[in-house]
């Protein structure tokens, strides 16, 4: 399982703590909620429009590229 942030010992918590602490940080939590909101609404949107251009009750989609494609939406936007 190696040495993630709970098993590890005293020092490597501390460092590995450190690092990770300004991605939970409120203001930048709601920031990316938001994006995540954006994105996701504009993903269902496709996923809507994609099944009424086929006219079928249901559809096979891949939804492993739909997600991929969703949370690099995310991560683009949350980098600019």
């Amino acid at each position: 399982m190696g040495k993630g942030l709970i098993l590890a010992d005293l020092d490597t918590w501390k460092q590995r703590r450190r690092v990770i602490a300004p991605g939970f940080h409120a203001l930048y939590l709601e920031t990316v909620t938001k994006l995540f909101i954006e994105c996701s609404k504009r993903t269902i949107l496709k996923l809507l429009e994609g099944e009424n251009l086929r006219g079928r009750n249901s559809i096979e989609l891949d939804l492993e590229a739909k997600f991929s494609n969703l949370a690099l939406d995310v991560i683009r936007l949350g980098c600019l």
